[in-house]
């Protein structure tokens, strides 16, 4: 290099494949060179547009309409079991179904009960955030694992077992879920590789792309910029601090674009340069693009790019084969992944005694891709129980009309439930509300909630709070607590043996654990009887109809009432006795409503 020249190129990393390396002294298995790969993976998420919206689309789809239970054959308790179960992991599975596309990988904390028996719930873990040894009996969790030194003060650093319900722990264990690839070399395969993988480089190449085409607008610079500096050569730290002020100022965050820094005593010596920027670069960018979009969907099995809200020359107004893509990507790609899923939740679904299977419903795009012309017309043609269950299109409600109004056409009265329902005399009303939507199993967890509640005083309640932290806890000590007798603590716990609650040791029982959740419910209904509002006194001026409902003093099922919605005509559950002028305003129901009550046999 001649002393009266010096020049600076500003180079770019390339793409690189993860390594899987054990390090020295570390107990866990780096994820990538710098062991983060994890998040170079996010960041390709966040910053590349069709790899995000492909990303988000996978997971709506797989998601469908959302878990379900096939309960045809659960009784009442049961689905309050399944439906509990599902409520638990709504929170957190569309994070987990990201996780399982972004990563191939998913992993749950499973935290056990006080004393370690039963599971008691399960809380979603960042895959990102968790790695492993070679022999994978050991998982460690970190906020930030490119910090060299993990503690659990300074990233929150941890360690868990892997889940076993064999050998149950008092605190959590990690289940981890991965789907591996083949890895080169003497590497530890212990980690799931995305099914994109072979897209990253395409990935990377698209955001750079657009990184060229932002910095070239915000600040001129492109490939081949030239910056000359002919008033001598500074030494090499003036040299680097002057490149890093002009990378800051001039060509971005991201320093898309080389950038060729000179330095020269005089502009006699400045270097000639030959121009390897080509005059037809946004031609070629053109072309580029049209290659690392193919790479990309070809990566994620996407037959139709549509599907995924990104356009395509040609492909406007095609709806028959975006029905046909949809349907194909279905069976080929979201039906698969579905099911590994539902394996993975039924597995810890028959953990709770949950024998139904738990599926995610299908998503069904057909109605948003027909005209509504069409959409009526299939309406006219086809029962609607047949249009719900084929194509997912909204029920039609015929519109509420105030059962008062129609009696004089002879469409609704109360003969018509002088022919279902039971005696209110035939039962035991356990628990009754007003029914505003709710649904049979909410109810159960209800009455469960409050049977508990008046079964169990605050003295049980801390002697089993109290023994299921230290079944040990001698009596006298917790009589020293609650400030009564020894004698009393020894009554108390006899009784809550003989109901179920501890143990003849002394445990406390799932029962006992679960107080405010669980109930014997056994031989119990749901039923529905027409009644006074809450907080409405009942009077005589009543219309007949509301009077006769009132005298028949029946029972009725869900399903009798939702019969009689099919064969009137009308939704007996909104507009039950017509209308109610409350303060001057009309409302489009009276001042009577349907119970919701929990009955048992006598």
């Amino acid at each position: 290099m001649s002393e009266t020249s010096n020049v600076l190129f500003v180079a770019f990393e390339n793409h690189k494949v993860p390594e899987f390396k054990e390090v020295k002294n570390k107990d866990y298995i780096y994820f990538g060179e710098e062991n983060v790969y994890p998040d170079y993976l996010i960041e390709l998420y966040l910053r590349c547009a069709k790899h995000n919206a492909i990303i988000n689309g996978k997971v709506n789809y797989i998601y469908g309409g959302g878990l379900v239970v096939d309960d045809k054959t659960s009784n009442i308790t049961q689905k309050a079991i399944s439906d509990n179960f599902i409520k638990t992991l709504k929170p957190f599975i569309n994070d987990m179904i990201k996780d399982f596309e972004l990563f191939n990988s998913i992993a749950l904390e499973v935290i056990y009960n006080k004393v370690g028996t039963d599971i008691a719930t399960f809380a979603y873990m960042p895959m990102s955030k968790i790695r492993t040894n070679g022999k994978e009996d050991l998982y460690f969790y970190s906020n930030d694992w490119s910090q060299r030194n993990q503690t659990e003060d300074k990233t929150g650093y941890k360690e868990f077992k892997p889940f076993d319900f064999e050998n149950k722990v008092k605190g959590s264990q990690l289940f981890v879920f991965k789907l591996k690839s083949p890895k080169n070399g003497v590497d530890k395969n212990v980690y799931g590789i995305p099914n994109y993988i072979g897209a990253t480089a395409a990935i990377e190449t698209d955001i750079e792309i657009s990184n060229f085409h932002l910095n070239n607008i915000k600040s001129g610079f492109s490939m081949g910029t030239i910056v000359n500096f002919n008033d001598g050569v500074p030494p090499p730290e003036t040299q680097k601090v002057i490149e890093k002020k002009i990378k800051n100022k001039s060509t971005g965050t991201d320093k898309a674009g080389g950038l060729v820094i000179t330095f020269n005593k005089t502009a006699e010596n400045a270097p000639t340069i030959t121009s390897f920027t080509p005059n037809d670069l946004d031609k070629q960018f053109i072309e580029i693009g049209k290659r690392v979009d193919q790479e990309i969907f070809t990566s994620h099995n996407i037959v139709s790019p549509t599907l995924f809200g990104v356009a395509t020359e040609g492909a406007l107004g095609q709806r028959n084969e975006m029905i046909d893509a949809y349907e194909l990507f279905q069976s080929t790609y979201v039906s698969v992944r579905q099911s590994i899923l539902e394996d993975i939740i039924n597995g810890f679904a028959s953990l709770f005694g949950i024998a139904n299977r738990i599926y995610f419903k299908r998503s069904n795009p057909v109605k948003s891709l027909l005209p509504d012309a069409v959409i009526q017309r299939v309406y006219d043609a086809y029962p609607i129980e047949q249009l719900v269950e084929i194509m997912g299109l909204p029920t039609i409600k015929v519109p509420q009309t105030p059962v008062a109004m129609v009696e004089e056409k002879k469409k609704c009265s109360s003969e018509w439930f002088k022919t279902i329902g039971r005696s209110v005399d035939d039962y035991e009303v356990l628990f009754e509300r007003d029914y505003e939507g709710q649904t049979d199993e909410d109810c159960i967890l209800e009455f469960t909630k409050q049977k508990f509640a008046t079964e169990l005083t605050p003295n049980q309640k801390s002697i089993i709070d109290l023994l299921g932290k230290d079944v040990l806890t001698p009596s006298d000590a917790i009589a020293k607590v609650l400030k009564i007798t020894t004698s009393e603590v020894n009554d108390i716990i006899k009784e809550l043996v003989s109901k179920g609650y501890l143990t003849s040791g002394s445990e406390p029982t799932k029962k006992g654990e679960v107080a405010s959740e669980d109930a014997n419910t056994d031989g119990i209904e749901v039923k529905y009887k027409y009644g006074w509002r809450a907080g409405v006194p009942p009077d005589d001026k009543s219309r007949e109809f509301c009077k006769d409902i009132l005298g028949l003093n029946k029972l009725y099922s869900r399903s009798e009432i939702d019969n009689l919605n099919n064969e009137q005509g009308l939704d007996v559950w909104d507009s039950r006795g017509g209308w109610w002028n409350k303060g001057g305003a009309n409302l489009p129901y009276c001042r009577h409503i349907w119970k919701q009550t929990i009955i048992k046999l006598k």
